[in-house]
């Protein structure tokens, strides 16, 4: 299946819930981003979820993991799908 699926899943439920939440979506580019039109919608309608992109092909390389998670609060939760 699609990485972004079940992620994607957890985000709708978030948002139903009002609760807050942040995806940091990292793909090789956006062409390649699965449910991007329908993410964009729900953050829109959404004021307590945030979303963060990461395309390789724009930033020239693969994520940096450790500065995409720096500052999060220490009982954050994280949920991540992906190759290594």
């Amino acid at each position: 299946g699609i990485g972004i699926t079940p992620i994607y899943a957890m985000l709708q439920r978030l948002a139903v819930l009002g609760r807050p939440g942040q995806l940091i979506y990292c793909a090789r580019s956006r062409a390649d981003a699965a449910y991007l039109q329908e993410i964009e919608a729900l953050i829109a309608a959404s004021p307590n979820l945030k979303v963060k992109y990461h395309w390789d092909d724009v930033e020239g390389q693969a994520p940096d993991l450790g500065q995409l998670l720096a500052g999060a609060p220490e009982e954050a939760h994280f949920y991540c799908c992906g190759p290594e």
